[in-house]
């Protein structure tokens, strides 16, 4: 269940979310992305956010994110470090009853980290950022039937998910957590 800050409610089930994890996974092997490769994001807490991330762990990818509120200079300082394969982002997001654009953010994170493909949660691709290749995140996986998902097995201490620490000595430092130090 999800709660949006318009008052909207989203529910998702189960089999709902297994489908859509795994059309996520087919996506984003398909788009290159492997055991390893890190995946940064632009996100708020939402359904996408955590299919996307599930996606990324299924495969033994990296999983890195900041919150869309960050900024263009905050979101450029720690995705930069890990060099994403993909960055995934919402272009906009709700605070306070108003629509915040974060296209200055998205595009100062592929001119600094240069991920091969930008995947966008949304309706559709802004013209602000037409010019950067993105794709919607419904069109990314509009090619896959759902199936069952190949989880990747991996050791204990593998990295599963890099985050950052606060950047007030200096640039932010990447913190990096296992799968099993997050269980």
């Amino acid at each position: 269940i999800a709660y949006r800050d318009d008052g909207t409610r989203r529910e998702i089930s189960r089999r709902e979310l297994y489908n859509d994890v795994s059309r996520m996974v087919q996506a984003l092997v398909h788009a290159g992305v492997h055991e390893g490769d890190r995946v940064g994001a632009i996100v708020t807490h939402d359904i996408e956010a955590i299919v996307s991330y599930l996606a990324v762990s299924a495969i033994g990818a990296i999983w890195s994110s900041c919150s869309p509120d960050f900024g263009p200079a905050g979101a450029s300082d720690r995705l930069s470090q890990i060099d994403p394969k993909i960055l995934i982002a919402v272009p906009e997001y709700g605070y306070a009853g108003k629509r915040i654009d974060v296209g200055p953010t998205i595009r100062a994170v592929a001119e600094s980290a240069r991920p091969e493909k930008i995947v966008l949660i949304g309706n559709a691709v802004p013209e602000s950022l037409a010019d950067l290749g993105c794709v919607t995140l419904a069109d990314f996986v509009a090619p896959y039937a759902a199936g069952e998902i190949a989880f990747n097995r991996l050791p204990v201490k593998a990295p599963l998910a890099i985050l950052y620490s606060s950047g007030t000595t200096g640039k932010p430092k990447c913190i990096t957590h296992s799968g099993g130090g997050l269980l």
